[in-house]
């Protein structure tokens, strides 16, 4: 049945199983419905695609939430993504699927998490990303993974 869930759920399938070319019809072939019935839901693919990762920074927001400082926030956002490798891959290096960031709602509070300056908080991301991408193309046992984390929270304390 088609709603606004399956559509993101589809789109999402279609995404993570590195799909070349995720278009609305196959999208609509996923669901079991014709194209332009997506169009009751969603402008365009874009908007599918904003929506999933809303989705998707929802849940770092929720994981991050339960943060006590700064540094535990970037450590549970780094965390976040290494757990998640095939979605960061996706949704944060691949040109196609990139989203901007800041039209999530939720992209705000995660940015208040990791700093009280807006500045300051998209900079740490942009060190958690480098962190992250560095991490996912070694080949790192846990201990050097957690080391490489550590290090680089230490740098942004010292900022």
């Amino acid at each position: 049945m088609i709603s606004k869930d399956a559509i993101l759920n589809a789109c999402e399938k279609l995404i993570l199983a590195n799909e070349p070319k995720v278009s609305l019809r196959k999208i609509a072939s996923q669901i079991g419905c014709a194209p332009p019935s997506i169009y009751y839901y969603f402008k365009n693919k874009t908007e599918i695609l904003q929506a999933l990762w809303d989705r998707v920074l929802e849940n770092a927001q929720q994981h991050i939430s339960r943060s006590y400082s700064e540094i535990e926030a970037y450590n549970l956002y780094i965390q976040f993504w290494l757990n998640r490798p095939l979605e960061f891959t996706t949704f944060v290096m691949e040109k196609e699927h990139a989203i901007n960031f800041s039209l999530s709602p939720d992209y705000d509070l995660i940015l208040s998490r990791l700093h009280k300056d807006v500045n300051q908080a998209e900079a740490i991301i942009a060190i958690a990303h480098g962190v992250i991408i560095y991490i996912l193309h070694q080949n790192l046992d846990e201990t050097k993974k957690q080391s490489i984390i550590k290090q680089s929270s230490l740098l942004i304390t010292h900022q």
